[in-house]
């Protein structure tokens, strides 16, 4: 692979370092190819499938579309870096388009890398015995709707239809323990529809990962809902069946049959939200909306594709088997369509909100991944939250711990927003670093806690808390990993002002030693004239501008102590 980028493009685009570095992006790219895909289009031996090479063959088969496509990605990536390095100086939409193929040969070798794990090993420890063994973190990004979710949902449903049934008008008085049985066994059944849909849904959306067409899960569905309607009808035969026969009765099997036979229709209900939710958490639940829109839309097309089932339920059930629920007066069916239109409302409300909120969670994780795959080579470990120097609970809402100075949420909002950071980079003292910076209020820890963004140099992206001290026009951004602190403490910007301060950090100017490192630093809140970002060198038209307010850092807002001088000898005569 080395010898690929040597020759085909240039020396300086290979590079192992894991800087984040336009080369050592490159270079990644390239090798996660060569390791995977490249052996299949020129038949060379594939040491990542040395395992299961029947498996490697099935997926580069079933992703014929995917390798073609990554194919031709990848031819880009070659022309783009080929014009990207052997340029005196490139061109920023050199720069845009090589990071598009960078970007892209990433993502649809990692989905094809995705599909042979699965497709190899049946279960989750395995699975991540081999992305460990491939170089791969594999931590994050794992779905996860689970068992808890299901059975929230279960026992959401029993409650709802045991309250419809004792208070909705125009049904008849039921006993509690015939009320109970009833509200389990739909409880039970929504809860197979809900298995069904979800797994159909997940499945779907790992399968279809890095594709452009995208064929709604039909048949897949079909058939879970088919399972669920046969384990529907199990239950309802079992509920009555076990009772029987506990009973010592002779004809409890009999018995349960012909009742079954007489309430079949119902089994139509979980049928029919099987189909309904697997659709809309393929869809909608991954639309990049708000939890309480996907939940909205959840409620609403769930609630009518109930409705448009509801009237085939009524038309199905007999005359005597209405008269047992409802009242003569009432009009039965019309009231089998209102109640179960309300009842998949909020069983399609439940399930979106919950399917979004592990939707989210799983794309979080997913982005830390690729923001660590992106630093470096595979293997790093994804960001991890920022620790806290004092990890102890906020006293309340809106109040920050006294550990990071007892602010109140109120007192800071005018902090809140944007900011493009700039300071000299410790490699090169004429180039400043800019890049931005997001202050914002994070409820869960309730302080003022800060992400970096656009970073050039995107492996030592930071993110953390703010502290700031009672009484002090100060303010301290605390990045604290893995043992490791790095401190930006500036001041308190005035109305129109910029925030000015020092850095400490570490930095690797040799890219294998680590040495502390100060500078100025200074924040400017963006406004409507977007702020050049990046490496900015003397030619730049803002480097003047930066550079003066650098220099006014020092001493107004910092002081840099030099070695004291040598102390004078008296002469001796």
């Amino acid at each position: 692979m080395g010898e690929v980028i040597r020759h085909e493009i240039a020396a300086q685009a290979l590079s192992f370092e894991p800087d984040g570095s336009p080369a050592a992006r490159f270079t990644r790219a390239v090798a996660l190819y060569w390791m995977f895909v490249g052996p299949n289009s020129n038949a060379a031996p594939n040491e990542v499938a040395t395992g299961n090479r029947a498996a490697y063959a099935r997926i580069m088969q079933l992703g014929e579309a995917t390798v073609v496509r990554l194919a031709a990605r990848y031819d880009e990536l070659m022309e783009a870096g080929l014009a990207y390095f052997t340029a005196a100086n490139p061109a920023k939409e050199l720069k845009q388009a090589l990071n598009r193929s960078i970007g892209e040969v990433t993502l649809l070798t990692c989905s094809l890398i995705a599909r042979y794990v699965l497709c190899s090993n049946a279960t989750e420890t395995k699975r991540r015995q081999r992305l460990s063994a491939m170089g791969f973190d594999a931590t994050g990004a794992i779905w996860t709707f689970g068992a808890d979710q299901w059975v929230s949902t279960i026992l959401g449903v029993i409650v709802l239809s045991a309250a419809m049934m004792a208070i909705m008008p125009g049904t008849l008085p039921l006993s509690a323990d015939h009320i109970l049985r009833i509200s389990v066994m739909f409880g039970l059944s929504i809860g197979f529809a809900v298995i069904g849909g979800v797994w159909v849904a997940q499945r779907f959306l790992e399968r279809q990962h890095g594709e452009t067409s995208v064929h709604p899960p039909i048949a897949e569905l079909t058939l879970a809902a088919l399972i669920v309607a046969g384990l529907s009808a199990g239950l309802r035969i079992a509920t009555r069946l076990v009772p029987a026969l506990i009973q010592g009765s002779s004809s409890a099997l009999p018995d349960a049959v012909s009742q079954f036979l007489e309430r079949w229709p119902g089994i139509i209900i979980p049928f029919t939200c099987t189909v309904s939710l697997g659709m809309l958490c393929a869809y909608p639940g991954t639309r990049p909306w708000s939890q309480l829109r996907v939940a909205a839309v959840g409620a609403l097309a769930n609630g009518l594709a109930f409705i448009a089932t509801a009237p085939l339920i009524g038309w199905l059930l007999s005359d005597e088997v209405l008269a047992q629920y409802y009242k003569p007066q009432a009009h039965a069916r019309v009231l089998i369509v209102i109640y179960t239109g309300l009842i998949g409302a909020a069983i399609g409300a439940m399930v979106l909100w919950q399917f979004k909120r592990s939707e989210r969670a799983r794309l979080a994780d997913a982005v830390h991944a690729a923001e660590a795959a992106r630093a470096g080579v595979p293997g790093l470990a994804a960001l991890k939250p920022p620790e806290g120097l004092d990890p102890a609970a906020p006293s309340r809402t809106g109040l920050a711990a006294q550990a990071y100075g007892g602010y109140s949420y109120e007192k800071v909002r005018d902090l809140v927003g944007t900011y493009v950071c700039f300071r000299p980079a410790f490699t090169a003292p004429d180039v400043i670093s800019s890049y931005l910076i997001d202050l914002h209020w994070d409820k869960e820890t309730s302080c003022l806690t800060f992400d970096e963004q656009d970073r050039e140099d995107v492996a030592h992206t930071q993110r953390g808390r703010v502290y700031m001290p009672e009484g002090r026009p100060f303010m301290s951004f605390v990045t604290v990993e893995g043992g490791g602190i790095r401190l930006v403490t500036v001041s308190l910007p005035s109305k129109g002002e910029s925030a000015r301060g020092l850095i400490m950090t570490l930095s690797n100017p040799s890219g294998m030693q680590f040495t502390p490192a100060s500078a100025p630093i200074v924040l400017r809140r963006v406004t409507e004239r977007k702020a050049p970002l990046g490496f900015i060198r003397a030619d730049a038209p803002e480097y003047e501008s930066y550079r003066q307010e650098l220099a006014a850092v020092v001493p107004a807002f910092g002081l840099f102590a030099g070695t004291p001088r040598p102390a004078r000898l008296s002469l001796v005569r």
